[in-house]
């Protein structure tokens, strides 16, 4: 898939993990996919650093040599995303184990 990054909308799909992890749900793939396909849409995947990076970045606040910082937006968003990806986990473990859900 090639990302057009001329594209009128363009998106980062932050994910509340590494690679590794982030890699590995299905979900985010597809969302992730489902973005690039639009014609007018181009959207990139951003993740944690690993644990042997992750010093670097909060002492340096830089990622390949740019400068990088946080908005209140990308905090909260991130996580809300985060509790949204667990609760799915939670949700899927008390089904295989024909539990009912969790009120909410």
């Amino acid at each position: 898939m090639t990302i057009d990054r001329a594209a009128p909308v363009r998106l980062a799909l932050a994910f509340p993990n590494v690679y590794a992890v982030g890699m590995a749900s299905l979900g985010y793939q597809l969302v992730y996919e489902m973005i690039n396909t639009h014609p007018d849409a181009s959207c990139e995947r951003v993740f944690l650093p690993d644990p042997e990076d992750l010093a670097e970045h909060e002492r340096s606040g830089e990622r390949r040599g740019e400068h990088y910082s946080f908005t209140r937006q990308w905090v909260i968003w991130h996580l809300i995303e985060h509790d949204l990806h667990h609760g799915g986990e939670i949700s899927l473990t008390l089904g295989a184990h024909e539990l009912t859900a969790i009120d909410i």
